[in-house]
C-alpha cells in the first residue's frame, strides 16, 4: 500500500485493474477494490503500467492479459512488473526477457517511480 500512498502524494491518478470484475488480492491476501478489469479497460489509455500478479500464474491462461500487456507494450508505456508477469509479456510477443522494462520484483518499485517522475507531462 505504500506505493499507492506514494503515488497519491505525487498528484498520480493510479488504476488498479483486476483480470476480471471485483476486488483484487495483494500477496497478503488483502482486498483491494479494483476500479476496472482488464476487457473493459484499455492500457492504451493509461501513461505508465505495472503487472504485478499476487500469485504467481495468476494471469495464465488470460487471453485478455495477454492482450493487454501486448497493447501497452506496442503503444511504447513505461512498463513495471515482476517476474511473475515477466512470463506473461514474454508470451503477448512483447519481448523475449524482462531487460528493458522495470524489473519490480521483491517490491523494487522506486527505480520505476523515479523513472515516471522524470517523464511526467
Amino acid at each position: 500500500m505504500t506505493e499507492l500512498k506514494t503515488g497519491k502524494k505525487d498528484k498520480a491518478t493510479i488504476v488498479l485493474i483486476a483480470v476480471k470484475p471485483g476486488p483484487l488480492k495483494d500477496n497478503e491476501d488483502n482486498e483491494l477494490p479494483s476500479d476496472d478489469f482488464l476487457a473493459d479497460a484499455p492500457s492504451a489509455l493509461l501513461d505508465y503500467v505495472v503487472i504485478a500478479p499476487a500469485k504467481d500464474r495468476e494471469l495464465d491462461g488470460h487471453a485478455n492479459a495477454v492482450d493487454w500487456i501486448r497493447v501497452a507494450y506496442a503503444h511504447l508505456k513505461m512498463i513495471g512488473l515482476t517476474s511473475t508477469a515477466a512470463r506473461v509479456l514474454v508470451s503477448a510477443g512483447s519481448a523475449t526477457e524482462i531487460n528493458g522494462n522495470h524489473d519490480l520484483t521483491n517490491g523494487k518499485l522506486n527505480s520505476f517511480a523515479d523513472d515516471v517522475r522524470k517523464h511526467r507531462m
